[in-house]
């Protein structure tokens, strides 16, 4: 899952990863952890003062955003 607009600075992408650890196939139970990544997706030349301050913000929230996923340690199971 990714959100982001043409004005974006940041980009936070959830993603879910097969755990195979905590997989049972044998009992039809997958567990998948839900990951986080953040990256920086947009910055250009000749900006001004004021548009770096608002990439900076956006920098840091995502920064956070991305880490107080991560440290929930997500993940959720499936049976089929």
């Amino acid at each position: 899952m990714t959100e982001q607009t043409s004005e974006s600075f940041a980009r936070v992408e959830i993603f879910t990863k097969t755990n195979n650890e905590r997989t049972s196939w044998k009992d039809r139970r997958v567990c998948l952890d839900i990951e986080a990544v953040g990256t920086i997706c947009r910055m250009g030349g000749n900006t001004t003062p004021e548009e770096l301050f608002k990439a900076a913000d956006e920098i840091a929230r995502g920064a956070k955003f991305t880490a107080e996923l991560q440290s929930m340690r997500l993940s959720y199971e499936r049976t089929f």
